[in-house]
């Protein structure tokens, strides 16, 4: 990005038109619920996929499911180190199950997050030094400060040396909740959002790719994740717009930060 900080009557506009590329999953089998806010259940897809899936009618509303998905793709924009999240179809014959959770699934589209075997959770950063995790923390500064993340939670895999992964973000964009809005995005879009850990031991390198990163995301990458959003969750395009104009000027002004965090290691 170079040039003025973007305004919010650039992103007018700009999602007009957009057909969301169609939902490719299909939830074929579910197992036993599992605790949790928004009830989450795993499934087996018509791929024979694993993945854990956030309904449209789960308990803390119908926002969770788009904020999963736009954070998880804006993650691997910059190489962070999230779940692959992705739109998936709860068929006509799953509606009115209830699950062990108490939830009664509805049919529509749902957000799923791609199983991995073998992980742990836990709402802090941690095994720092294990795995490549001194690298896969830096992405995680970013995406909490990028995204204005909340009630954050990630995961550990035993059988890859504790390789931390970032997962459920249904808590990100401001004001922090299940319920963003175009107002809180406009009164936060200036506002650090560091993540209140420690910074010690981060790979420097990585913190000059990172911010390179953020500093290299256009308007037509977040066009295009925003564009997929599925209709049927029924997010006005005006709104969409709003999250769009808030992660573009977000993204140099997180980048310096993640930069300036590389250098305050490197001169210590």
């Amino acid at each position: 990005m170079s040039g003025a900080p973007p305004s919010r009557e650039n992103w007018n506009g700009q999602l007009q038109g957009a057909v969301p590329s169609p939902v490719t999953r299909r939830v074929k089998f579910i197992a036993p619920s599992e605790k949790g806010g928004s009830q989450p259940f795993p499934t087996v897809d018509d791929q024979n996929e694993r993945w854990y899936v956030k309904a449209p009618n789960n308990p803390q509303g119908g926002r969770v499911v788009v904020t999963e998905l736009i954070v998880s793709a804006v993650g691997r924009l910059i190489g962070a180190p999230v779940c692959e999240v992705e739109p998936i179809e709860i068929p006509a014959d799953f509606a009115g199950m209830t699950l062990p959770s108490g939830l009664a699934l509805q049919a529509g589209i749902g957000s799923a997050s791609r199983a991995i075997p073998d992980v742990t959770q836990a709402g802090g950063l941690e095994h720092r030094r294990r795995d490549d995790n001194r690298r896969r923390h830096v992405g995680v500064f970013a995406l909490y400060d990028w995204c204005w993340g909340g009630d954050g939670q990630w995961l550990y895999c035993a059988s890859a040396d504790e390789k931390l992964y970032s997962h459920d973000h249904g808590w990100y964009l401001p004001p922090e909740g299940a319920d963003w809005n175009e107002a809180a995005l406009l009164a936060e879009v200036d506002t650090s959002r560091q993540l209140p850990a420690p910074h010690d031991e981060l790979d420097v390198g990585e913190c000059e790719r990172v911010a390179d990163a953020l500093e290299a995301v256009t308007r037509e990458d977040l066009c295009s994740i925003l564009a997929g959003v599925p209709a049927q969750w029924g997010i006005p395009v005006i709104e969409l717009e709003a999250v769009g104009y808030f992660l573009e000027r977000r993204a140099p002004a997180v980048g310096a930060r993640i930069r300036a965090m590389g250098a305050q290691l490197q001169g210590s």
